[in-house]
This record gives structure tokens, C-alpha cells and sequence, in this order.
């Protein structure tokens, strides 16, 4: 029966899943294996062959499916396994079911069983018998998916659902994302790495050390450069080409963001420090020159997160205002028109903030009262509202309540509930039955339990309970 299972890693389950009794036959109907909640079958398609094993002559023997096959690929979706059983005859036959590719996958950590669940009858097996226990490692796991040109998800490849990172130092005790890597760090203040430039300098699709960075609290970064907050307020900077120094001119950190060639840092008294690239306005300094060197954006006081994708920047402030700048698409104009805006303004018609995410050319906020409201592009459904139109003014997230974090990146957007519950909107579904675009917020499929959520350029990173 399954073998253990990991969170959201397919593991084999050994066949024969069900073999008959002593007598008897595993009458026609159909045969149903049960997995009980927080577990599913994954889908990647499974070969199912019944098997004769006595009594049965070549024209009498046991058949699968509509086309009476001996063998058949299904592709379940969810806890239940089904296979159609018939035969020709009414001649008892002895057999064995079994699967090839059989995997499955968990939600999140814990145990679970596989049960029988009917219609078929099989000689000494009741409707609801326990077959199997099915378990995972101990949590928290980190768990990616989405594209991985250099392994950055966690999967050579890439995963269309949320897989299992394969490195128990994953999620150590927080992740981090740049364009093109992916971050663990550790309790002892290391960061392991994994992608483009996973040690600092070289690709691994698999966590290596991270050259260099010591006492991290924190690990972001944009295309090529990457920050890591330490746990004394400073800030280190690194590149492919450069080994990591402090960030001259940010003291008292408390946050960092990157996007691109642009970065930030805020800090503890509030003030929000800016460095890059400012050709679009990035800096928030009311050009659009870009800075070497990090400098206050001006304007802004009591300021505790900030958020960028391309060319918008976000600032979230200690009494829940949310304020944006650079290029910021359809989002400030009365008319919905699109301008460019250097200087940091208040986005009005929000309720009270308490977190943020800034999309391409879309903003994303979580209310005080746990509800998510997003203004700016949505051509690909990015605000949540269940429509492609490009509002005006803010317009809140359809059946969001209770949301405690936000990420975004590109047109993909996820939040996560108090409960655990992960939702998706804005970019392809994780649900493998479902081949189109997400335009209102659906739970994603495979994992619940999410304790913490961010996501990269075509990566997302989740930590699962």
C-alpha cells in the first residue's frame, strides 16, 4: 500500500492496491479507493491493469472501463480513485487491480488513510474498510511551483502544482525570493539558495550555502543584485561579480525590498530608503534619475512595508495608508487613464492596511478587517473582482474574508487566510483539471495549512504546516 508520503511530493503507492480474497470475485461496477481529507490522488495519469489471477477463461476474463480494456490511464482528480470493473460474463472470475504511477499527494503535514469506498463488490472487503495509513514528515515544509528555468521553484523544470522542496533545511525558519533564485534561511543566520545564482555566483537547482551572508533575518533581490536584511538593522548587497558588503547609508532596518535594479529599506524610525535605478520614477524623489546611493523617499513618514514589481512601488504606513508611485499604469487618474507619477501619493478609497502587494502595473492591500482590495491593470482578472475590466477606483477582492498576508507578482496574485487557506487569481490555476486563467480568488489546490506565501519572477514559495 502508499509508501509515506511527503507534503505535496507524489510518492509511489506499491500495487496490488485491492486483491481479491480467497473466493469470490470483484464483482462489475465500480471500484473506489478513498483518501481522507487533507489527501489526494495527483493526477498526472496512472495505468491501471486487472489481472486474472484463477477461474477466468480468454473470452471470460474481468474488463476495465467503457472500452473493456485490460488496461486503462486515468487521471483522478481529488481523494477519490475510481475504476469501472465489468465483465462479459456472469462466469466468477478471481483478479487483481493493479496501478503504475500510482501517487499521492498531500495537502499538508499530518496522517491520513486510504479507504474502500465501493460500488463494486469485493468478496471480504465491507464499503468503508481501512486498506492503508498514509503519513507525512514532520513541518513546517516548503513547497514550490511555477516555472523554473534555473530550479528556482524547487523543481528541475518546473511544477504546475505546489511541490514539496526536497531539502529538509527548507523552509528553515523563513524564504526569500529574487528574479531568478530562491532563499532559505537558516537559524543560524546562514542562507541556503537554489537557482540562477544560488550560491551568489553559480546556478544549483538544488539549496547550497550562500557565500558570504551571515546573521540574515531577511533575503530578497531584483535581477542580478540581492539584499539581505541582518538581525542588527544593517543591510548586505551582493551580485554575481560582487562579494556581499554592508548597504553604506541604512541603519536600523527592519524590512528590505528589491525589484529589478531598484531596492529598499525600511526602517525602524519609519523612513523608507530607496536606491537603483529611478528611470521610471522608482525612487520616489519626484524624477526620474536613478541613485547610487540610498536616500529618503520624500513625503513619507511612519512608513512599515513597501512593495515593488517593475515600475510600482507601494508603501504601507503605521496608520493603514497605502501610497504608491512610479509608473503606475490605470491607477491614479480619474478617467482610468494611465500617467506617469514620480512622487508617492495616497491611494484613496481604501480601508484601513495592515499589508500590501504591489503587481504589474496593479496594487493589492489587506484591509484591517481581513477583506483584499486591488485597483489598477486587470486585464487578466489581477484585482480579484471576477471581471477584466480596468476600474477607476479601488474594487474588492470576490469572497475574501479573514486574509492575513498578500503576495503578487506579474498578473498572479495569492493571499492566505488566518485558517491556513491559500487562495490564487490573475494567472494560471494550480488545479490540474482546470486549464484556464484564475480571474477570481480560488483556493489553490494541494496545499492548505500555508503559513507564509511570496513569490518570484514565475515562482511561488510557500511554507505549509
Amino acid at each position: 500500500m502508499p509508501s509515506p508520503v511527503l507534503v505535496a511530493t507524489p510518492s509511489p503507492v506499491d500495487g496490488p492496491v485491492i486483491t481479491e480474497q480467497s473466493s469470490g470475485d470483484i464483482g462489475t461496477g465500480t471500484v473506489t479507493f478513498r483518501l481522507s481529507t487533507g489527501f489526494a490522488w495527483y493526477s498526472g495519469g496512472m495505468s491501471v491493469t486487472v489481472t486474472d489471477i484463477g477461474r477466468c477463461g480468454k473470452d471470460t476474463s474481468l474488463r476495465l472501463g467503457a472500452d473493456n480494456a485490460q488496461s486503462v490511464t486515468i487521471y483522478p482528480n481529488g481523494p477519490d480513485l475510481t475504476v469501472l470493473v465489468g465483465r462479459p460474463s456472469s462466469r466468477k472470475c478471481r483478479g487483481e487491480l493493479r496501478f503504475d504511477g500510482v501517487s499521492v499527494h498531500a495537502l499538508h503535514t499530518g496522517s491520513g488513510t486510504v479507504s474502500y469506498a465501493g460500488t463494486a463488490r469485493i468478496t471480504g472487503i465491507p464499503t468503508g474498510t481501512i486498506l492503508s495509513q498514509v503519513h507525512t514528515g514532520p513541518g513546517p515544509v516548503g513547497v514550490g511551483w511555477g516555472g523554473s528555468v534555473y530550479g528556482n521553484s524547487g523543481q528541475p523544470g518546473g511544477s504546475r502544482i505546489p511541490m514539496q522542496i526536497d531539502d529538509a533545511r527548507v523552509p528553515g525558519v523563513g524564504l526569500g525570493v529574487s528574479d531568478w533564485t530562491s532563499y532559505a534561511i537558516q537559524a543560524d543566520g546562514t542562507v541556503l539558495g537554489w537557482g540562477r545564482y544560488a550560491d551568489g555566483a553559480n546556478e544549483s537547482q538544488v539549496p547550497v550555502l550562500v557565500q558570504g551572508v551571515t546573521d540574515a533575518a531577511a533575503v530578497t533581490g531584483g535581477s542580478y543584485d540581492n539584499l539581505a536584511l541582518r538581525r542588527d538593522g544593517s543591510v548586505l548587497t551582493w551580485s554575481a561579480t560582487t562579494a556581499p558588503t554592508v548597504v553604506s547609508g541604512v541603519s536600523g532596518a527592519v524590512a528590505v525590498e528589491a525589484y529589478d535594479r531598484t531596492f529598499f529599506a525600511v526602517q525602524g524610525d519609519g523612513t523608507l530608503m530607496a536606491w537603483g535605478a529611478g528611470d521610471a520614477g522608482q525612487l520616489g524623489t519626484g524624477t526620474r534619475t536613478s541613485s547610487a546611493t540610498p536616500m529618503a523617499v520624500p513625503g513619507l513618514t511612519g512608513v512599515v512595508a513597501v512593495s515593488a514589481c517593475e515600475y510600482t512601488v507601494l508603501a504601507l504606513t503605521a496608520d493603514g495608508s497605502v501610497w504608491q508611485w512610479g509608473w503606475d499604469g490605470q491607477t491614479f487618474n480619474p478617467d482610468g487613464s494611465g500617467a506617469l507619477v514620480t512622487p508617492p501619493q495616497r491611494v484613496a478609497g481604501l480601508p484601513p492596511a495592515k499589508a500590501i502587494a504591489a503587481g504589474y502595473l496593479f496594487g493589492l492591500m489587506v484591509g484591517q478587517d481581513g477583506t483584499v482590495w486591488g485597483w489598477g491593470r486587470n486585464n487578466n482578472g489581477e484585482l480579484g473582482d471576477g471581471t477584466t475590466i480596468t476600474p477607476t477606483a479601488p474594487v474588492r477582492a470576490a469572497g475574501l474574508a479573514g486574509i492575513d498576508q498578500i503576495a503578487s507578482l506579474g498578473s498572479s496574485s495569492y493571499a492566505v487566510a488566518s485558517d491556513g487557506t491559500a487562495y490564487e487569481w490573475g494567472g494560471p490555476s494550480t488545479d490540474p483539471a482546470v486549464a484556464s486563467i484564475v480571474r477570481q480568488p480560488t483556493p489553490i489546490w494541494g496545499v492548505d495549512r500555508v503559513r507564509s506565501i511570496l513569490a518570484g519572477n514565475g515562482t511561488v514559495l510557500a511554507t505549509v504546516e
